[in-house]
């Protein structure tokens, strides 16, 4: 899993109004993004409607875009790997 590391105000901002999540396994990966994407990397959210019985019930889905560099100001995300503690005998 990473963490990300040394956020620029732009991204901790938008990560406060969820336009930015961490990648978690089970989240919707746009079909255009690289599906080799590690826990907690940072990825751009968006809202898509999809229909789901003739046109009867909407549901509100998050797709995301995995991210590599802050969307507003062009700063390099860095990461770090996050440490396992292990309990051994």
């Amino acid at each position: 899993m990473k963490d990300a590391i040394n956020n620029c105000k732009c991204i901790n901002e938008l990560m406060l109004i969820g336009n930015i999540l961490p990648y978690k396994k089970g989240y919707n990966l746009s079909l255009y993004a690289n599906q080799d994407v590690e826990e907690g990397t940072l990825c751009l959210a968006n809202d898509v409607v999809e229909d789901t019985y003739f046109n009867i019930n909407k549901e509100v889905i998050k797709e995301l875009y995995p991210i590599e560099y802050c969307p507003i100001c062009g700063k390099k995300i860095e990461y770090r790997k996050e440490k396992v503690l292990r309990i051994t005998k």
